[in-house]
């Protein structure tokens, strides 16, 4: 069967300010595709789709949609102005469907008035074209699937006249899904969409995935969805500011990535092995004369064959500093150091339970009238790691935010270590937008009492802040981005109990492991909320689930 193309885009570069992303890209989206689109924090996913959908204009190159085929994008925010309610967002979703039946009727109108001889066939053509293309969306239809929808994500308690600026970010999110969902759009543009979904909603978005006919493209750091879906991954190259497509699940993805993480490793340490090698050379010291002494009394041919020698050597020795000033200057960076966390203690400290960090017993909490857990009852110890798991709204994040008190007065029930230091990962980032990153990063090191130029030398090795972004605004970064600023922060306070509450949300698969191998060495313990599957399958030495 031939397949249909939904989107074709040829030569593409996208910059951003004054940074090329991409240059000279192509990608196709045919109807039932289902692309991922992956790539590292910062490398233009985001910028992409947003040149994809229109909102944008490329650098350089074309995009191309099909014919009559609308588009429906789910960012991954979505905009709260101030006058904006439910019912806009609902109806500038459905707005292509509302376009068609207004036609409809145009039409309807029109062809008891048409002259036959005139305009009659033409009128009657049209209005047949646009009557199958409301039918082949099932148009009809869109009012029971988006009440279908809203139920399944759990934003079917919103008012149509509720501001959208009272509506969580999250719930805001949903609702675009759920309203993108009953559209049936013929190509369906989502950036990070289970970002603020729990396991049910993962589940149903996947159902509509599969089953959809439309062209999907997805930006997405969520490996299980890859396979979920058994999308095609289109991965951003950075280096070559491309796009490389492969065609398999994201296990052999990710066992490519590690044999290139393995290659990258190496061509450092050759480097490092070559610098190391002509430096000692020149430090060594160089004979220049020759041992054969003067036989024939030519004292006149003696010397000219050891200023020979000596020149030999100079020029040897000017190669070598030519060959290092070549390395130096097109320098291997050293590969990412693992992302680590400060346990505050040395040892263990003497005594029964001494290892004990948190305990809930009988735990119970309410907002306002409504009892959110009742009778929780855990307990986390250095090197454990409990995850707490559940559907939207269970109350996840409240017992993480009641951990992370460490108040045992404001939450009878839970029992806390002395002197116990908590470090703390919020769901959204909360940074200072204000400044550059540098910025940031300075007045964070001077709360920290630390040495600023060993606190960026270490950011740097482990690459969750990257030199050239140091002069950036803090509003200028991606979500991704901003994220890798939080555990960079994090990262430098010696603490006993980590409380993250979803830490791999928008973090690259290469940083998102590299998190998730240093919170197993973590030599504290950790209590986390999260719904990536990945990481609940494989991180948490414990689960328990609310609701």
């Amino acid at each position: 069967m031939t397949s249909i193309g939904v989107l074709s885009a040829r030569d593409l570069s996208v910059h951003r300010g004054g940074d090329v992303l991409l240059s000279g890209v192509s990608l196709n989206v045919n109807a039932g595709d289902r692309i991922a689109l992956v790539g590292s924090n910062g490398s233009g996913k985001t910028s992409l789709l947003r040149v994809l959908v229109g909102e944008t204009a490329p650098s350089a190159g074309q995009v191309q949609i099909a014919g009559d085929l609308e588009v429906s994008y789910v960012p991954q925010d979505v905009a709260a102005a101030p006058d904006r309610t439910v019912r806009d967002l609902i109806t500038e979703g459905l707005s292509g469907l509302e376009s068609m039946r207004s036609e409809l009727e145009q039409l309807h109108t029109r062809i008891a008035d048409a002259d036959p001889a005139v305009e009659l066939d033409a009128v009657l053509a049209r209005y047949q074209e646009v009557f199958d293309l409301h039918e082949a969306r099932d148009g009809w239809g869109a009012p029971l699937r988006l009440a279908q929808a809203k139920e399944a994500l759990g934003v079917n308690h919103l008012d149509d006249d509720v501001p959208l600026a009272r509506v969580s970010g999250g719930e805001r999110v949903r609702l675009q899904l759920a309203v993108c969902y009953s559209s049936q759009a013929g190509l369906v543009v989502m950036d990070e969409p289970t970002a603020h979904l729990d396991v049910a909603g993962s589940d149903w978005l996947v159902q509509w995935i599969v089953t959809t006919k439309a062209g999907v493209l997805v930006a997405t750091h969520d490996r299980w969805l890859i396979d979920a879906i058994g999308a095609r991954i289109a991965s951003i190259d950075v280096a070559r500011k491309s796009i490389i497509m492969f065609d398999g699940s994201y296990g052999q993805f990710r066992r490519q990535m590690k044999k290139e993480q393995a290659r990258r490793e190496q061509r450092y340490l050759n480097y490092e092995s070559e610098v190391q090698r002509i430096t000692a050379s020149l430090h060594r010291p160089t004979r220049v004369g020759h041992a054969r002494s003067m036989r024939d009394r030519n004292k006149l041919a003696h010397n000219l064959h050891g200023g020979r020698v000596q020149k030999a050597a100079a020029t040897r020795i000017n190669a070598r500093r030519e060959e290092l000033k070549r390395l130096i200057a097109k320098p291997v960076g050293a590969p990412a150091q693992m992302v680590c966390f400060q346990p505050r203690f040395g040892s263990a400290p003497d005594g029964a339970g001494s290892d004990r960090l948190v305990e809930a017993t009988e735990f119970a909490l309410r907002v306002g009238d409504r009892c959110l857990v009742d009778g929780l009852e855990f307990s986390v110890e250095r090197r454990s790691h409990l995850c707490i798991a559940g559907p939207n709204g269970s109350g996840k994040t409240t017992v993480l935010k009641a951990v992370a008190s460490g108040d045992s007065l404001a939450y009878p029930g839970l029992l806390f270590a002395p002197d116990l230091r908590i470090g703390v990962l919020t769901q959204h980032v909360e940074l200072d937008q204000s400044g550059t990153v540098r910025d940031l990063l300075e007045r964070e090191a001077i709360k920290h009492d630390l040495n600023t130029h060993q606190a960026f030398q270490q950011l740097l090795h482990t690459e969750l802040v990257v030199a050239d972004d140091l002069t950036r605004p803090v509003s200028s970064l991606s979500g991704g981005e901003q994220r890798l600023l939080q555990l960079a922060i994090l990262s430098w306070t010696p603490v006993d109990l980590l409380v993250l509450d979803e830490p791999t949300n928008y973090l690259s698969f290469e940083f998102a492991e590299r998190l998730e191998d240093g919170l197993r060495m973590f030599e504290g313990g950790i209590v986390s909320a999260s719904h990536d599957r990945w990481f609940l399958e494989h991180v948490p030495t414990s689960i328990i689930e609310l609701g």
